[in-house]
Formats: structure tokens, C-alpha cells, sequence
């Protein structure tokens, strides 16, 4: 049996963390409502007992529901934390679905449904997609949420609907949807197949012989997905039902995953790790066959030995020592994965520690040419704790106004004025956040879950994620529930992690107190003078596969997990005893096969002497001759808390694959609890010592303990190598025993395996140059170009506290006469006649704004990323681009346009040109051309999100364009609409200007996200003066390209100072109800590089943006929200995957174009309209010029 549920608290802290997410709803939880604008939090535990169908039928026991199948997902890449994906709960319905197909129809469904717009919507479109055909005689199915009626309870939330589900079967009621007064106009309601039951309604069964029915969606922060479906329990149907699948309906591919033996072996194919001294697993290979020491003292960035280490002081925050297992050496480089410099800054070192270390053991595993095709069954699990250094950083910042208070207190008892002490607090919190800056983090570094959809995001995984924290048997843990899902066949491959970062003064302080630090602590747990261990850091991953699958995939298996138990009882040894018995049981395998040990300890003789005699328990009878070999890296490396079990587990791997075990580090001369258990296990002395193996492979159990209730064994054995011919799983396991591979390649060429330090450090002695993988998976053309351009910044080591870098202005150029600023503040509120923007004018504004939003440089942000999914440019970033658009260029709100219609830099850049009539010696088709893809994307968007808005631009157009070229006093070149852009993004995210390209996605490339898009708006509108749209999304801006061609068209910008290009732009009629008709070519703005100002007459301009002022100003946005340098930001990049600009980014984008540009505020926009900064760009071209 098994007790599964969840349990949440609510308390001030997750209300703030979630407040500034802007997730909450200060009115009310209203899931599908109009007037749904956040969540509610709610708080509660919940319990279920499970097991098995025939153990409750034989022991007679009640049964609520049936659990008939369950699965996972997640989103890949393409959003922010806070954004979610269609095709992640698509995928994640489907596969649940998928493994029934038994003709019993869907009849109700309890949605995840939040009470957030965004959403809610999202998941409507992905139930509309998968519900057809699900339901009875295609009848509208009922939802619910009962977020409605309790809020939206966290941890417990998935629990809470399952149990409303179970009660609606149980009382044979569809529930009515609570706080639903009028319908979402974000939700197709006519065509959807689903329905709110506005009364409880009496649930009658589709006929006598088939059971209720129900699903429930989970959905959780990251893109991380699951979905059950419950069954009513009737004995007689459900007998009929149990194993009753369809052989005809089920495809071969389900049918492979369903059949796996239960006990079948797991291949090791991929393993990499950072740990002290080791930041590569040949690294820590070759460092356990020394008398190497890779712990040191406490470095004084870390803290201050000199005021916390006092032996003779008990007070709290006290050590004896100030030594452990630090991480030194590890610098992350943003440029790997493309992640905004101040994400890197802000967020928890461990995200990139784990990063760097999972994408090093994929090149070693063969990313093309194996991982690329798991992808979509790929699944990974962190074990961690839920807490650690970042933690007591966060705890910090939530508590600087008490802080503050007490500090103004103290400050004017001791008779400092009160300004003086004001301003004293003021210094205090920037100090604070300069060294502790986790408040300020972006990444939900919060969550634990954020160590998995990390990955999940970067590496574009879709087999789903989770965090376990199992204290310090979280790595087993962890390894365990891989295993388990490659068994089951839910998930083809799965990415094992262990990892733990936290070396404050707290976590020495509170070991110290448990006994577990002193200043005699050093001598290894076999030792008697052991006393202890030192803390450490680090973290590990395994890539694990199937063996069958591996073997006819003939990749390379380093290892194999045979099995793995886990015991848990109130005395030591017996949860010891019952761990090792169940690993053997599970490994089919007898104790005498076991041909040594690798074992974790504590150091404390008392707890050790009870895991040694739980092991004697299961070891200590057989024929084979004893004692067996046993190592122990715990006074090599340190104690590391949740991945404390990731040494053993690699020193068990390796002695696997050598047949050599290391020795016991720090080992001088055995204490009591050695000599009474020197019978059963010696430790090893000699470095290194030869196994003596039973078979011909050796086999080695690792045996992890927490020293109190609960202990873990893994049971690993070395693997010959046996060629495709594995299909038959008998041969495989005969193939166990024949010869070796060799699988240690030392050569330069392996070293793609090696940390990043480690092969640079190779690459500069001469020896030989390294070819670097792509690292840019989404675009990787344009990923490997950034990296070529972009010069490599000034990055805080991961495992310090970070320092965010402050964005470089842009001095003040004059190009034909065109003055081109790089921030809204340095420009001037009155400019000479006949100023116009340049297309590349408009493209730097917007690569500017990419680089600000998420510290990318410039010379990376691309027009044609993803504003989200590459540039890290969310719906909120994208706003705020659109904001500065607007302010920057003057250029007015749009109603008819919406966020989504901008997915790129490129599409902002367009819109930019057309808005600020770009001045670059372009061809008036230009604009046509770009009028034209404005038009398709519109339409594109209106399909994808139901949006009406569309359908109005042709109408605005025709009104708008002509009447605004009458009123326009000031033009922008191209240069300066694309440059006002740049800026933009390089203040929001840090990238450097010369890597924020026009077409780099602003949310996926430049880390522009919805928040950011709209502040880039925000100030496009105040800047260049043009009034809000009502008529426009920020998904109509998915780059800086986009927001380009709107503040080119909105500024009335130069592109060409001719009255035949008046006449095209201004007379031209759109195809269709587009969003612009005559928008700039994209190509034409990546082509022009050298835009123009040419004079114009002022009786006609002197008021409106170039491009490429435009687009600077975006850039700059982006640059400030993320620090990429302004050369990475893109205008196509997605905002939100690519530059790390989320919705609420977006938002303060738009919020800063509507000031700057004075662009009054747009109800028709959304944020989604503009992925990239190139949308935003387009619709700042146009606001600018309107």
C-alpha cells in the first residue's frame, strides 16, 4: 500500500513571492470568468491510500474510485516559468488517453483553471484540442475547478481536484462551477467541447454496463504537466474493464511501452558531475586514485571565518571550523544556453551548476546522435532539498523592511536625523541585494521544481519533471523513481539529478549542533578518530535508458542498475536490512554476487555501527568468502546534504566499469565500529584495489543511509559490450558476461565530456583546439553566429554571490544629421525638422531593449529570434517594450493590435519602420512586403488565439494611416527606431547591443517577456508620442523586427525620402484585414545596415522615430531586464524562451513605450501578439508615424 497526497501552507512569504509575479487577484478567485485576473492562494493537506486493485478486492476493502491511467509532460522550450504551453498539457492529456482507448466515454473533467487569463485560456485550447472523441455521443463534456471555491492550494491543488472528482462520483452530482458570472471572451464557448454547469446537475451513468468517468489536469510552474483519469468502481462492469484494452485501437509504439519486465536492467549512458576538486566525472575518476584533499577553507566572499568561526562561542550562527567541500573554478557561461547574464546573477548558482553538468553528459551520451530522438519521452528528476543557501539569501531580502525599521530605529536612538537614517536604510537594501540578490531572481529559483523545468526548458524535453526531496537520500530517491518510470515504459529515457548547494553559516551552525561538526572532524567514518563530516556542495546526473533499448541503439553504456530497494523502519538497521534485502530482490541477484561495496556513512560511529549491522543482516550468510571490499568518499569530498549520495553512486559506477575499487580517504587506523564488522567488510587501504569478482563482470552494491529511519541500495554492474543483436532481453543479460568495452577515452577529443574551465584551460596550452558544440537548440545557426560575435562578459562565479552589472550607455551619434540615442532619458524633447529613423536606427532601439531585459550582448540578439523562447522576452517584457516604443517614438496606443502578432524582434521592427516611415534607401515595396507579413501574422494570430481583434485592422488603417501622416512633426531614420529598440532589450536583460538582432524572438531569444513588452511600449509610446492601440496584441510583436516596422509606420521613419514613397505608403490598401498593410520587409531590415536620415519637410514630419531608433530602444529594454550584452538581442529572438522577457516583463516594455512614446494605452492589444521584439518594433514603427 501506499499513502500519496499533498500538503500546503500559506504564509506571508509565498503570498510576496507570488505578488511579485503578479499572479495574485486582489479580487477573487473566478476560474473561465471575465473578470479572472489572478489566483487566490489556498492552503490544506490531503490523503489518499492506494493499492493494487486485487490486494483491495481480496482483503475486501472499500474502493472510492479506480486510478486507470496517469501520465506526464512538460512544456520544452518556448516559455518563461510563468507562461504556460498548449503542447505540454496536450501531450500530457493524450498520453493518459492514449494508454485506455476502452470505449468508456469522458463525462467529466476538473481542470487546473486558475483564475489567470492567461491560463485559463491556454488550457481551454488544449482541451478543445484533445476532447473530441472522448466524450459521450460528442456531447459537450462539464468542467470545474474547485480553485473556485478554495483557492488555488499549491502543493495540494492536484490532490484537492482529484478528491472533488471522487466525491462527484461518490454522490453521482456534476458540481456547479463557483464565482462564473459571465464567460471568458478568450474562450471560443460556442465551439468548445466542453461546458460550465452553472447548478449541480444529477450525474446519470451512459448506460448500465459503463462506469463514471473523470479526469483531472495538474499543471505546474515550469511547464510541468500531469493528468489522471478516475474510474467508478461497480464490481461486476469493472471486472469486464480491468486490463480491457483495445488491440486494434492501441498503436505497436504504446503497446511496447506497456510490456516491459518489471525487473529489467537500467543502462547508465550518460554521467557527469561538479563537486569539489571534480568538475567532470573523469575528473573525479582520476581524483579518487590520489591522496588528493579538494576541500578548502571558507572563502571570505562566502562568509567571514574571522566574525562566525569561534569554538569557544555557542551563540547561534557559530562554527567551530570553516572548511568543506567548495565549489572553486565553476564559471557558467551564459553564451552555452543562451541565458540572460542577470537571470544567471539573480537565480540560484545550482540551476547552472546542474545545467553545465546535464548538457555535458548529453555530448558524452551523443546528442545527435541518440539523445535528439528521445526528446519527446525524455523525463527528468532532481533530488534536492528544498531550501539551501538561496533560501536563506531569499529569507533576506522578504524580510528588508524589518530590517530597515530596526536599522532607522537604532540609527535615531543614537541621534542620526531621520533623512539621515532614511537614506541609511536606503544604502542598507541595495547592499543587501547587490550580495544577496535571490529577491530579484526571475526563474522561480523558489521552487525546487525550477531544477527541473531548467531542463525540461533548455534541452526542449517533454516526458515531464520533477524535484524529490528526500533529505539526504535524495539522489537514491530520485535514482529509484527514474528506474521506475523506464520500467513502467512512461518515458524512454530519463535524466537523473542530485544536487544540493549550501555552504552558509547556517548550515554549519546547525550541524555543529547536531553533533555532526567539530573541530576534530576530518578522519574518514572507518577511522577512529572519526567524528563527523565536513559540509559540501555540488551536484551529479545520470542519463539512464533501458537496457534493451540501449543495446539496440548501440549506444554507449557505462554501467548497469540492476536494482533498487528502499527500506524505512523506526530502528537503523532493520530499514538498512530491509533497503539491501529489497535491492537484491529487485537486482535478482544473491547476496554472495555482491562483489564489493560503496557506502556514503555519516562519521559518527554510533549511527555507522547500525547500517553495518543491517548489512550483516543481509551479507553475512552465504558460501562466498568473506570480508568484501568497501570504500567511502564522505571525508574526501564532504557531506552534501541532498546529493550526499551522488559520490558513492559515482565511485560505485566507476569501480563497475575499472573492476578497481578507490581507497578509503582519510583512513589511518581502523576505530571499534571497523574491527567489529572487519569480518563482514574491509575497508580498502590500497589505491587502487583490484575486485575479485564472482562472475565475470564485477557487481557492486552502493548503500546510502540517512543514519535514523530510512536507507536506499543500489545494485550496479559492469556491462560488455554485445552489438545490436540484443532484441531477445535473455541475451541481452547473457551478454553481461562476456569481455569488457573500453569505455575511458582520455584523449583531447573526449574531453567534450570535460568541464567547460577544464577544456578551455586544455584549448590554451596549444595542444589542440576543441570544437564547441552548438549550444543555441532551437536556432542553432543563429545561436553559433552570436557566439562568434559576442565578446565574452564579466560573469559572477555561480557558486557566489552574484553582482547584477550595470548597462554602459550609448553615447550620442549623429548620423546624416539624425541624432540616435540609446535611452529614452538621453533624448531630446525637441528636434530639429526632418528627423526620421533608420531602419537600423529602429533595429538597435529594439536590440537595446533585449539586451537590457535579460543581459544578453547584443551581438546575439537576432530580428528573427523568438522574442520568448530565445530572447527570454515574455508577454510582459513585451509590453513594456511596446510602452517605451510608444514613448520613444511617439507613436499611439493601437486597440487592433495584440502582443502575439510580435513573436520576433523582426516583426517589432517592421511594425517600427511602417509607423516611423523608416528613412533607409529601401525600395517603397518594402513596405508592402512588410504590410504583408504583418497581415498573415495578424491572421495567423487571430486563428491561433481566437482573437477578434484582427478583423478590425483594416478598417484602422485605412482611417488611421492617412489622417496621422497630417500630424506627425518629427521623423526617425531607421537606424534610430532599430537602436531605440536594442537599448530596450540590452537594459532589460544585460545582453550586449551587438548580439540583440531585429529577428531574435523577444521572449524565447532576448528574454523579453509579456511584462517586459509591454513597459518597451510603454516607453515607445511616451518617447515617440504615439497614442495607445487599442486594435494591437504583444503577440502581434514576437521580435524587435516587429516592433520596428510598427515604429516605422508609426513615426512616419525615412525609409525613403521621396514623394513616390509617400504616395505608396500612404495609399496603399492591405490585402486583408492584416494588422499593418504595408509593413517593412523583414529581409530588407536584416540587409540594412547603414539606414539614412534624410530630411523631410516639416510641414509634413518632425516628429517621428526611425527604425533603428526604435529598435534601439527595444534592445535597450531588453539589456536592462537581463543584462545581455546589447549585441545578442535580437529582434526575432522569442522574447520570453530566447531573452528571458516574461508577461510581466512584456508588460513594463509596453508600460515604458506608452511613456515614452506617449502611446496612449491599447484595449485590443494582448501581450501575446508580441513574441519577439521585432513585432514590438512593428508596432512601435507604426505608432510613432500614426
Amino acid at each position: 500500500m501506499a499513502l500519496v497526497g499533498g500538503v500546503s501552507y500559506c504564509h506571508s512569504d509565498t503570498l510576496v513571492l507570488f505578488s511579485q509575479a503578479r499572479s495574485l487577484s486582489a479580487t477573487g478567485s473566478c476560474p473561465w470568468d471575465d473578470k479572472a485576473d489572478g489566483l487566490v492562494v489556498g492552503e490544506g493537506v490531503v490523503m489518499f491510500l492506494l493499492c493494487s486493485l486485487e490486494h483491495a478486492r481480496t482483503h475486501k476493502l472499500p474502493i472510492r474510485a479506480v486510478v486507470r491511467s496517469c501520465s506526464l509532460a512538460s512544456d520544452g522550450r518556448g516559455k518563461s516559468l510563468w507562461s504556460p504551453r498548449r503542447e505540454g498539457q496536450v501531450l500530457a492529456m493524450r498520453r493518459a488517453h492514449d494508454q485506455l482507448r476502452d470505449g468508456v466515454p469522458l463525462q467529466y473533467v476538473e481542470a487546473h483553471a486558475t483564475s489567470t487569463a492567461l491560463g485559463d485560456a491556454t488550457e481551454a485550447e488544449a482541451m478543445t484540442e484533445v476532447f473530441p472523441g472522448l466524450t459521450p455521443g460528442n456531447k459537450k463534456i462539464p468542467i470545474g475547478s474547485v480553485k473556485a471555491n478554495i483557492g488555488h492550494t499549491l502543493e495540494t491543488a492536484g490532490a484537492a481536484g482529484i478528491l472533488k472528482a471522487i466525491l462527484a462520483i461518490e454522490n453521482k452530482t456534476i458540481p456547479p462551477v463557483a464565482n462564473c458570472r459571465n464567460l471568458s471572451g478568450d474562450i471560443n464557448w460556442a465551439d468548445a467541447p466542453f461546458r460550465l454547469p452553472q447548478k449541480a446537475e444529477h450525474w446519470e451513468r451512459v448506460s448500465f454496463r459503463v462506469p463514471r468517468r473523470v479526469a483531472v489536469n495538474a499543471f505546474g510552474i515550469g511547464g510541468l504537466n500531469s493528468h489522471i483519469v478516475l474510474d467508478e468502481w461497480v464490481s461486476e462492469e469493472s471486472d469486464q474493464l480491468v486490463n480491457r484494452i483495445s488491440p486494434v485501437a492501441v498503436s505497436q509504439e504504446t503497446k511496447d511501452r506497456c510490456f516491459h519486465r518489471p525487473e529489467e536492467p537500467i543502462a547508465i549512458v550518460g554521467v557527469e558531475n561538479v563537486l569539489p576538486g571534480a568538475l567532470a566525472y573523469e575528473s573525479f575518476c582520476r581524483l579518487v586514485l590520489t591522496d588528493d584533499d579538494p576541500k578548502s577553507e571558507i572563502p571570505r566572499e562566502r562568509w567571514d571565518k574571522d566574525k562566525f568561526c569561534r569554538t569557544d562561542d555557542t551563540s547561534a550562527g557559530r562554527s567551530p571550523v570553516a572548511r568543506g567541500g567548495i565549489i572553486s573554478g565553476f564559471e557558467y557561461d551564459w553564451r552555452r544556453h543562451k541565458v540572460p547574464p542577470k537571470q544567471i546573477a539573480q537565480a540560484s548558482p545550482l540551476q547552472f551548476m546542474i545545467l553545465d553538468a546535464v548538457d555535458r553528459a548529453i555530448i558524452g551520451f551523443g546528442k545527435e546522435k541518440h539523445f535528439d530522438q528521445l526528446r519527446n519521452r525524455t523525463g527528468v528528476v532532481a533530488g534536492t532539498m528544498f531550501g539551501g543557501e538561496f533560501s536563506t539569501q531569499l529569507q533576506m531580502g522578504l524580510r528588508l523592511p524589518w530590517f530597515q525599521s530596526m536599522l532607522v530605529h537604532a540609527a535615531m536612538e543614537r541621534g542620526l536625523g531621520a533623512e539621515v537614517a532614511r537614506n541609511l536604510a536606503e544604502e542598507f537594501q541595495q547592499q543587501c541585494l547587490k550580495n544577496m540578490p535571490a529577491l530579484l531572481d526571475e526563474t522561480g529559483s523558489f521552487t525546487a521544481s525550477s531544477l527541473a523545468s531548467r531542463i525540461t526548458k533548455s534541452f526542449d524535453l517533454h516526458g515531464g519533471g520533477v524535484a524529490i526531496d528526500a533529505g539526504i537520500l535524495a539522489a537514491p530517491a530520485s535514482l529509484m523513481c527514474c528506474v521506475d518510470q523506464l520500467r513502467s515504459g512512461d518515458n524512454d529515457a530519463m535524466i537523473c539529478i542530485a544536487a544540493h548547494q549550501d555552504m552558509s553559516i547556517n548550515r554549519f551552525d546547525a550541524m555543529h549542533k547536531l553533533g555532526l561538526l567539530s573541530e576534530r572532524t576530518g578522519a574518514a567514518p572507518f577511522d577512529k578518530k572519526s567524528a563527523g563530516s565536513f559540509p559540501a556542495e555540488g551536484c551529479g546526473v545520470f542519463i539512464l535508458r533501458r537496457l534493451s533499448d540501449a543495446c539496440k541503439s548501440n549506444e554507449p553504456i557505462l554501467g548497469i542498475i540492476r536494482g533498487v530497494g528502499a527500506g524505512t523502519d523506526s530502528i537503523s538497521w532493520r530499514a538498512s536490512a530491509s533497503a539491501s534485502a529489497r535491492g537484491l530482490q529487485d537486482s535478482d541477484m544473491e547476496p554472495d554476487e555482491v562483489d564489493a561495496f560503496s557506502w556514503l556513512g555519516s562519521g559518527i560511529p554510533s549511527v555507522d555501527r547500525h547500517e553495518m549491522e543491517g548489512l550483516a543482516r543481509t551479507y553475512g550468510f552465504g558460501e562466498r568468502k568473506l570480508p568484501r571490499p568497501i570504500t567511502t568518499p564522505l571525508a574526501r569530498f564532504g557531506h552534501l546534504a541532498a546529493a550526499a549520495g551522488l559520490p558513492p553512486l559515482l565511485q560505485g559506477l566507476e569501480a563497475v566499469r575499472s573492476g578497481k575499487q578507490p581507497h578509503v580517504f582519510g583512513l589511518s587506523s581502523l576505530g571499534d565500529m571497523a574491527t567489529a564488522h572487519q569480518w563482514l567488510v574491509e575497508p580498502t587501504k590500497n589505491n587502487p584495489t583490484q575486485i575479485e569478482t564472482a562472475g565475470n563482470k564485477p557487481v557492486v552494491a552502493v548503500h546510502l543511509g540517512d543514519g535514523k529511519d530510512s536507507a536506499f541500495h543500489v545494485v550496479m554492474q559492469g556491462y560488455s559490450e554485445i552489438g545490436l543483436q540484443g532484441s531477445d532481453e535473455s541475451s541481452l543479460l547473457s551478454g553481461l558476461q562476456k569481455p569488457p568495452t573500453i569505455l575511458i577515452d582520455r584523449t583531447l577529443e573526449s574531453m567534450e565530456k570535460v568541464s567547460m574551465q577544464e577544456r578551455d584551460s586544455v584549448a590554451r596550452s596549444g595542444e589542440k583546439k576543441f570544437q564547441r558544440p552548438m549550444h543555441f537548440d532551437a536556432t542553432e545557426r543563429r545561436r553559433s553566429r552570436m557566439k562568434e560575435n559576442a565578446s565574452k562578459p564579466q560573469v559572477p562565479q555561480a557558486h557566489s554571490p552574484g553582482v547584477v552589472q550595470e548597462t554602459q550607455p550609448i553615447e550620442r551619434k549623429v548620423t546624416n544629421g539624425a541624432a540616435v540615442y540609446s535611452s529614452p532619458k538621453e533624448a531630446p524633447q525637441a528636434v530639429e525638422d526632418a528627423v526620421r529613423y533608420s531602419l537600423d536606427e529602429l533595429s538597435t532601439f529594439l536590440t537595446n531593449f533585449v539586451v537590457e531585459q535579460t543581459g544578453y550582448p547584443p551581438e546575439i540578439v537576432e530580428l528573427d529570434a523568438d522574442l520568448e523562447a530565445d530572447l527570454g522576452i515574455d508577454s510582459i517584457k513585451k509590453a513594456q517594450l511596446f510602452g517605451e516604443i510608444g514613448e520613444y517614438f511617439s507613436i499611439p496606443p493601437r486597440t487592433d493590435l495584440s502582443l502575439d502578432e510580435f513573436p520576433t524582434l523582426r516583426h517589432v521592427l517592421d511594425f517600427l519602420a511602417i509607423e516611423t516611415k523608416t528613412s533607409s534607401k529601401t525600395s517603397p515595396s518594402v513596405l508592402q512586403e512588410a504590410d504583408a507579413r504583418l497581415n498573415e501574422s495578424s491572421k495567423s494570430s487571430a486563428r491561433q488565439n481566437g482573437s477578434p481583434q484582427s478583423q478590425n485592422y483594416k478598417e484602422f488603417q485605412d482611417e488611421e494611416r492617412i489622417s496621422s501622416l497630417a500630424t506627425v512633426e518629427k521623423t526617425y531614420t531607421h537606424t534610430e527606431l532599430a537602436e531605440f529598440l536594442v537599448t530596450f532589450v540590452v537594459e532589460q536583460t544585460g545582453y550586449p547591443s551587438d548580439i540583440v538582432e531585429l529577428d531574435a524572438d523577444l521572449e524565447a531569444d532576448l528574454g523579453i517577456d509579456s511584462i517586459k513588452k509591454a513597459q518597451l511600449f510603454g516607453e515607445i509610446g511616451e518617447y515617440f508620442s504615439i497614442p495607445p492601440r487599442a486594435d494591437l496584441s504583444l503577440d502581434a510583436f514576437p521580435t524587435l523586427q516587429h516592433v520596428l516596422d510598427f515604429l516605422v509606420e508609426a513615426t512616419c521613419s525615412s525609409q525613403v525620402a521621396s514623394d513616390v514613397y509617400e504616395a505608396e505608403f500612404t495609399n496603399s490598401e492591405p490585402d486583408s484585414a492584416g494588422l499593418f498593410a504595408d509593413s517593412l520587409s523583414r529581409d530588407s531590415f536584416s540587409s540594412t545596415t547603414n539606414g539614412v536620415a534624410e530630411a523631410v519637410s516639416s510641414s509634413k514630419r518632425s516628429t517621428s522615430h526611425s527604425v533603428e531608433e526604435l529598435s534601439s530602444f527595444l534592445t535597450n529594454f531588453v539589456v536592462e531586464q537581463t543584462g545581455y550584452p546589447p549585441d545578442i538581442v535580437e529582434l526575432d529572438a522569442d522574447l520570453e524562451a530566447d531573452l528571458g522577457i516574461d508577461s510581466i516583463k512584456k508588460a513594463q516594455l509596453f508600460g515604458e513605450i506608452g511613456e515614452y512614446f506617449s502611446i496612449p494605452p491599447r484595449a485590443d492589444l494582448s501581450l501575446d501578439e508580441f513574441p519577439t521584439l521585432r513585432h514590438v518594433l512593428e508596432f512601435l514603427v507604426r505608432e510613432t508615424a500614426a
